[in-house]
Formats: structure tokens, sequence, C-alpha cells
């Protein structure tokens, strides 16, 4: 599942429209489906304000993993390995608030 899909679903599982959680997040309801377009990489503070506005619960996991990387790969990959936290994030524990 996409980072994108996962927005939508906490969306609709929170029975909100679009312009509803636009208007929960502060902002419009094209940014909304901006977020929910597959290939969207939204910020982690965005996930948490969508998860938030949806009344899910993000939580992060960081464990140890494959093979390191030289220092050049390190810096040129920070910006995937970024986005891919993103993902990994919203994939592993978008789960229901309490």
């Amino acid at each position: 599942m996409t980072v994108a899909q996962l927005i939508r679903a906490a969306r609709v599982e929170a029975g909100l429209s679009q312009a509803e959680l636009a208007e929960r997040l502060g902002t419009t309801q094209p940014a909304v489906a901006r977020l929910e377009r597959e290939g969207a990489n939204p910020r982690l503070n965005t996930l948490h304000k969508v998860m938030d506005a949806t009344e899910m619960r993000l939580t992060i996991e960081v464990r140890p993993g494959g093979a390191p990387r030289n220092r050049g790969a390190k810096r040129e990959g920070s910006a995937q390995r970024l986005a891919d936290l993103e993902h990994m994030v919203a994939e592993l524990d978008a789960l229901r608030k309490p």
C-alpha cells in the first residue's frame, strides 16, 4: 500500500470527505487530493496531522537492517531513505486510536 492509499484509507475509514479532512487540517480540498494522488511524498509532520485528523495513530519503528553503505552512497541516498522511512511509517503503524 502506498502513502497516498493509506491517507485515502484513513480518510474513508473516518467517514470524511476530502473537503472535511481539508477543514480539519486547515488546508484546501485540492491539497488533500494531492496527498491522495499516487507519487505523493508528504512530510512526516503532514502524516501525523492527517492521522490525528482521522483519529488514527502513527507509530514509527526503527530497526537495523541491510548492509551499511559507504559515506558517498549515504549522502546521495539520504532523500530516498527519508521517503522510504515515511512510506514505512505509514504502512506499518497507521492504527485506529484507542
